[in-house]
């Protein structure tokens, strides 16, 4: 957003963060679901004292951690390339 010189709002919420791109290029919305499942991860991640079972599981196994660091890894990759062809 910030490198099509729009600005963007201070939220943790990567789901509206997501949409918000969709407008600018539709090729983010192949990010949905990847973006609902890091979205989901936020606050026991970041809040370790926050209620447990904020999840449907709980707090990420190491299988679902390494998913949703795959997830987050080609989101950097594909923002990278689309701001390296501009």
């Amino acid at each position: 957003m910030i490198h099509n010189k729009v600005s963007s709002p201070r939220t943790h919420n990567l789901v509206e963060l997501i949409n918000l791109c969709k407008k600018i290029d539709s090729s983010f919305s192949g990010f949905m679901v990847q973006m609902a499942t890091l979205n989901q991860y936020y606050a026991p991640t970041r809040y370790p004292d926050a209620i447990v079972g904020i999840t449907p599981e709980g707090m990420p196994s190491k299988e679902l951690s390494r998913k949703a660091l795959n997830y987050a890894r080609d989101i950097v990759v594909f923002c990278r390339d689309e701001i390296d062809k501009n």
